[in-house]
């Protein structure tokens, strides 16, 4: 109870007591719930100004969030069967999907618990801190999920874009430096980051994305099909050469290739019907991991335990079939950063002016975009000047991307349960008795020991859980491999520059 207790304390922000407001909600009438006022600070009156368009079906969505979470990491799968072997990827690619899927589930139901009890419609993870945890919970949640998290890692693409760009133009003995290969591609994607405001709005395109980088994995499988098995490739049932490092930084790459958890929330406030969520996993899930497991059993086939197994260093450099890929991929990538530049320049605007949010008016749109554009120009300047960029945003990846993938959001669950969970009891003959009546009601029911033990389950689960995730981010900062959604293509390009930069002073 103590627990439970202290987060209504924070959550409710109410003037009344804790015994006040337990007893208005048991004598509501049944069906009704107790009305808790805004405590999300938006304060703001509404206006009278146009609002954007319809929202999305669950079935756009999951082809935004397949897009979103399916990035270029996955042409680098070949290197975790290399790892693990045949069977220990197999299973493990299997089993991380699951849980994937379960903490989205865990997510759904938060969203809807604070919903039915406090109406309010929570619209992103430092929302749900704020309502559960309090005020300073908020700012640390928002601080680690928007300002490290998201801004950094959009950063990171502006520059994956600028290499990608260099690699096209080279094509045609065109030498660009990093600074204005990733400038040139900023003005490439500045117009289409100012107009989309919504991630409703980048469904199709996302729809496109998907069957980009099927593109891609069609291209590079189809050529090392064509070039064939050499002699001494080996593949095995267990990697013999395996270590617990090794087994672990496999592992972790599996767990982060189902990451995107951060913008789950705003993908739900985005929908129709935000407790169709779930379902869209239905369609995200099946096609997740037949990608995942199609490159680690073809890739490995082909490469074994050595080679490239990053897909396109398997391309003829100067080939057309490569430029051909290093153009899908670019404009993959692209596409990447608009949905997560979404997410992010709408939190921006929710600082600023709140009411510009929903609104589609002329004042409403150039907010966003002068908010668009400051994100743009600041992830460039600080891609570009901070020499140290890449260790940092290993750091910040590996430490930060497992926990607000999993541990938040079965955390978020297990204090809902505790804060909101219905205290609504089946209606009795003594209700009308008086204190007899509240001396009976006092006695637990069945099913308030069955939610208190299921309560104590999570909450072990959740410890369990935070265990693996915090075990496995430590291990991952050793050999950061899978930092944000395209961190192994960051983490390749680095390494191959590296070499290139190597071989010229030989």
């Amino acid at each position: 109870m103590c627990i439970r207790d202290s987060i209504y304390t924070v959550a409710l922000r109410t003037s009344l007591s804790m015994r006040d407001t337990l007893e208005g909600e048991r004598d509501m009438p049944e069906g009704e719930s107790l009305v808790l006022p805004n405590i999300l600070g938006d304060d703001e009156p509404k206006s009278n100004e146009p609002a954007l368009g319809k929202k999305a079906d669950w079935t756009a969505m999951s082809w935004l969030l397949l897009s979103d979470v399916v990035g270029s990491s996955v042409l680098s799968f070949s290197g975790v069967t290399a790892s693990l072997g045949w069977v220990l990827s197999i299973v493990c690619m299997i089993l991380f999907c699951y849980l994937a899927y379960w903490s989205a589930c865990l997510m759904s139901s938060t969203r809807t618990m604070i919903q039915q009890k406090c109406n309010i419609s929570t619209g992103s993870m430092g929302q749900t801190a704020k309502l559960l945890l309090g005020e300073r919970a908020s700012q640390i949640t928002f601080f680690a999920v928007y300002g490290m998290f998201a801004f950094l890692g959009n950063a990171s693409y502006l520059l994956v874009l600028g290499t990608s760009l260099s690699s096209i133009l080279r094509y045609w003995n065109v030498s660009t430096c990093s600074m204005t290969s990733s400038m040139l591609a900023c003005i490439i994607i500045l117009p289409s980051s100012v107009t989309i405001r919504r991630l409703r709005n980048v469904a199709t395109m996302c729809f496109f994305n998907l069957f980009l980088i099927l593109a891609v994995l069609v291209v590079c499988l189809t050529k090392m099909a064509q070039t064939g098995r050499a002699d001494h490739v080996e593949t095995h049932l267990f990697e013999p050469t395996m270590t617990l490092l090794s087994f672990c930084q496999a592992m972790a790459n599996i767990l982060y290739a189902y990451a995107g958890h951060w913008m789950y929330f705003e993908i739900m406030a985005e929908m129709e019907e935000p407790t169709d969520f779930p379902k869209v996993f239905w369609i995200n899930a099946p096609l997740q991991l037949l990608l995942y497991m199609t490159v680690a059993v073809i890739g490995y086939y082909y490469v074994g335990s050595g080679g490239h197994h990053y897909l396109i260093d398997n391309l003829e450099e100067h080939s057309e079939s490569r430029l051909v890929v290093e153009i899908m991929l670019f404009v993959h990538i692209a596409i990447s950063y608009l949905i997560k530049n979404v997410a992010l320049a709408q939190f921006v605007v929710g600082k600023v002016r709140p009411s510009a949010v929903e609104s589609n008016s002329k004042r409403a749109r150039m907010v966003y975009g002068l908010c668009s554009v400051s994100i743009l120009c600041m992830g460039w300047v600080v891609a570009n000047a901070m020499p140290v960029f890449y260790d940092l945003l290993s750091l910040i990846g590996a430490l930060l991307c497992g926990p607000i993938s999993y541990v938040l959001p079965i955390s978020f669950f297990v204090l809902g349960c505790m804060a909101l969970q219905d205290k609504s009891e089946p209606a009795s003959e003594l209700e009308h008795t008086g204190l007899a009546a509240r001396q009976v009601a006092a006695v637990p029911s069945i099913a308030a020991v069955w939610r208190h033990v299921k309560t104590q389950m999570a909450f072990a689960t959740t410890l369990f859980m935070a265990a693996i995730v915090v075990f496995l981010s430590l291990i991952h900062i050793s050999e950061p491999t899978r930092l944000l959604s395209i961190s192994y293509a960051v983490f390749c390009l680095k390494k191959k520059k590296k070499k290139s930069h190597i071989t010229n002073c030989e």
